[in-house]
């Protein structure tokens, strides 16, 4: 058994300054004493750090005020007496979670204003301060993000929503109404891959609830003889092999919230004892007569339209009226094309620090990327640039590396036809199994590999779809061979 602990990633902070002699007094006095707790990496402008923010994802930020606007700008006539202020709207506006600590000199006014305004501002230290003062504040927001990172890294890095388009910027909106309405169920609606449960994990980390559980149930996942038992616990003697009460997922998300996904294959008799979690707060355990009070707040989500579910009686409407007091609509990757070219940027920063690589993308092939469809959205774009970044051998990711990936266009390819060959049979099998590949590689990797979703997704016998897959040689973790 390997004993060893997994080493804690060290707080992240970007420091924004302009100044090099201050920054070497700032390096000397402070840095100096805290690299036991995090790494430090540095912008001198705004389009600098911007650019770093996307790059590092830092945990906290230790921001000045007045500083240029870009690397030509560094005269004192090219300041911008705004730019700090554009960065933490940048923060905000994202739901970037970075903590930030303004290290500046305008008026107390100025600073009350900021903190009151922006909660992404943790503090604001006056330049003027000691250095020892300095130095004390800024230690402590490192040991509480240590303490935060050593807890659950994802607690920082995880709830990222990448993109600037209007439909996104919808979605953001909509997240920061809600977020602290801490009793207020919410419906998340989308296709496959879209990104529902980041919206989830935005909205928990946001809430006043975020320093209690986060509890995600796949439904579609879950046995339907299980799942009863997995949402509510149960007892001993509740069934065989139940030795011990066990707690659901209701009660492990007490005070926090419950993630429900794929709430349409949730069975109709389970649907019932939803609603009454949701309406009365009270869940039974599966073999006890006794109400356990729960209070979690409810997120659920679905890629179906629930309301032509209840049409053909597979949902319960009034379970429909309960989950859907506020809807979210993610929308596709194909309906906020314009933000494909930040998401590979994001993807390849952030894969290229786990995989130890450095690789780019050219021009031409991001622009077939662009053109993709993708029905898998940005769980496919997510796996494809992974998959880019290691099997392309440049520097850089060029168009031949990702049409060796996908169609340029997403849905076509071409079948050599052998003319000149005469058994009808053999041909008619080979071009067959051509497309078999092809066809099921596609879909397979739109609906990352599962086989139970690609299955749905294709109207194929899942059992039949599992043969076919080993007789034409796809390996489910790489794709084709």
């Amino acid at each position: 058994m390997n004993t060893e602990e997994t080493p804690v990633a060290p707080v992240r902070v970007l420091v924004v300054e302009d100044d090099e002699n201050y920054l070497l007094e700032l390096k000397d006095e402070v840095v100096a004493s805290c690299t036991d707790l995090a790494e430090f990496h540095y912008a001198a402008n705004l389009k600098e750090a911007i650019r770093k923010i996307a790059e590092l994802e830092p945990d906290l930020l230790l921001l000045d005020i007045i500083f240029p606007v870009d690397t030509a700008d560094a005269r004192a006539d090219k300041l911008d007496y705004e730019a700090g202020v554009k960065v933490i709207q940048h923060v905000s506006e994202r739901n970037i979670p970075s903590q930030i600590l303004v290290l500046s000199s305008q008026s107390k006014g100025f600073a009350v204003n900021l903190l009151v305004e922006y909660k992404a501002v943790a503090d604001y230290i006056f330049k003027d301060s000691s250095w020892t003062e300095i130095r004390v504040k800024v230690r402590k927001q490192l040991e509480a993000l240590a303490r935060l990172t050593e807890a659950g890294p994802g607690l920082l890095k995880g709830y990222r929503i990448v993109g600037e388009s209007l439909a996104i910027g919808r979605v953001r909106d909509m997240i920061n109404r809600v977020a602290r309405k801490d009793e207020t169920t919410v419906l998340v609606t989308g296709e496959s891959g879209t990104g529902k449960e980041l919206v989830a994990q935005n909205i928990h980390a946001l809430s006043h609830r975020r320093d209690r559980p986060f509890v995600v149930v796949n439904c579609a996942a879950i046995p339907e003889n299980l799942l009863e038992s997995e949402l509510f616990g149960y007892v001993p003697g509740a069934f065989t092999g139940a030795m011990k009460e066990t707690k659901g997922k209701f009660e492990q998300a007490h005070s926090g919230t419950i993630f429900l996904d794929e709430i349409a294959e949730v069975p109709p008799s389970i649907q019932v004892k939803l609603l009454r979690a949701l309406q009365d707060k009270l869940i039974q355990r599966l073999g006890d007569s006794r109400n356990v009070q729960v209070d979690a707040r409810i997120i659920a989500a679905t890629n179906r339209n629930l309301e032509e579910e209840i049409k053909t009686g597979r949902f319960r409407q009034d379970l429909f009226y309960r989950i859907n007091v506020f809807p979210i609509h993610v929308p596709s990757l194909a309906g906020r094309r314009e933000d494909i070219p930040e998401l590979v940027q994001y993807y390849l920063n952030k894969f290229n620090r786990k995989l130890e690589e450095t690789k780019g993308i050219s021009a031409e092939a991001l622009r077939l990327l662009e053109q993709h469809t993708w029905p898998g959205n940005v769980r496919e774009l997510r796996n494809i640039v992974e998959r880019l970044i290691i099997v392309t051998d440049g520097a850089v990711i060029g168009p031949a590396d990702v049409m060796s990936l996908l169609s340029p266009s997403g849905e076509e390819y071409t079948v050599s036809f052998p003319f000149a060959e005469a058994d009808y049979k053999k041909v008619k099998r080979e071009i067959l199994n051509v497309f078999n590949r092809r066809f099921l590689d596609y879909h397979l990797r739109a609906n990352d590999y599962n086989i139970f979703k690609t299955a749905q997704a294709i109207g194929y016998n899942r059992q039949d779809l599992s043969v076919l897959i080993k007789e034409l040689g796809i390996d489910l973790k790489k794709g084709l061979r």
